[in-house]
């Protein structure tokens, strides 16, 4: 599995898929632009799926409604 990540700017409160880092710079790229790192939580995604097919990071919030065990 190739690693994703996302990312949340504190500062602009936006969320974004994260596409690289430069730690050299301090920077997180976008599709769009860049962010400074040290303002935006990174999560790293689960490799699962919710019911509607999205992918859950880290810090998702999931609401579980069966159990299978």
């Amino acid at each position: 599995m190739i690693p994703k990540f996302r990312a949340y700017d504190e500062e602009t409160e936006t969320m974004f898929d994260v596409l690289g880092f430069d730690l050299d710079d301090n920077e997180i790229w976008s599709y769009d632009q860049s962010y400074e790192l040290n303002k935006c939580k990174i999560m790293q995604s689960t490799g699962l799926l919710d019911k509607n097919g999205v992918e859950i990071y880290e810090g998702d919030v999931v609401n579980v409604t069966q159990y299978f065990g």
